[in-house]
């Protein structure tokens, strides 16, 4: 199953990291998305809205006033 988690951060304090790492220890084919490069456990973090095809979750870790923002780029992905 692919994870899209949106608002990934390499700061291994945050919980998009942590969900990040607990995902990847379950199998699961996980794109971090994130402000910042960086990487969580082999999993580059990409910074420029990719567009990810077949995702079945997405992840949101990102503060209420930057969501407005990315709604369109949720909304193209188009998560199940």
């Amino acid at each position: 199953m692919k994870v899209l988690v949106l608002g990934a951060s390499p700061n291994p304090n945050r919980y998009s990291n942590i969900a990040t790492l607990r995902l990847k220890e379950h199998g699961h084919d996980v794109v971090a998305v994130g402000q910042r490069k960086g990487e969580i456990a082999g999993i580059e973090i990409q910074t420029e809205n990719p567009l990810v095809e077949d995702v079945h979750t997405l992840t949101l870790y990102v503060g209420p006033k930057n969501q407005l923002a990315i709604a369109d780029y949720i909304k193209e992905i188009n998560p199940k």
